[in-house]
């Protein structure tokens, strides 16, 4: 996996945030068909989310490409996040 700036992953790791409230955050990752490949709602204790993809569907490795993330969350301060982006999957 290889993120926006080109960096080399070995998992996509979610975006960072605190005091995200409960039942308000969502991650999704979708093909170029626009077929939902993986997604989180898990948060820990501290409003974290508390998961990340590994470039697997269905117990496979998905092809080298580009796939599309979508995330939103509502903080505990009523801030609210829609960002979406890619990561390349790269092997």
């Amino acid at each position: 996996l290889e993120d926006n700036n080109g960096n080399e992953l070995s998992r996509f790791d979610m975006p960072k945030g605190i005091g995200i409230k409960e039942g308000s955050f969502l991650i999704e990752v979708f093909d170029n068909a626009g077929e939902r490949l993986w997604f989180c709602d898990a948060l820990n204790e501290e409003g974290t989310p508390n998961c990340a993809w590994d470039g697997i569907y269905r117990g496979v490795i998905v092809p080298q490409g580009a796939y599309v993330w979508k995330v939103k969350a509502e903080f505990l301060n009523g801030r609210t996040v829609h960002k979406t982006g890619t990561v390349t999957v790269l092997r």
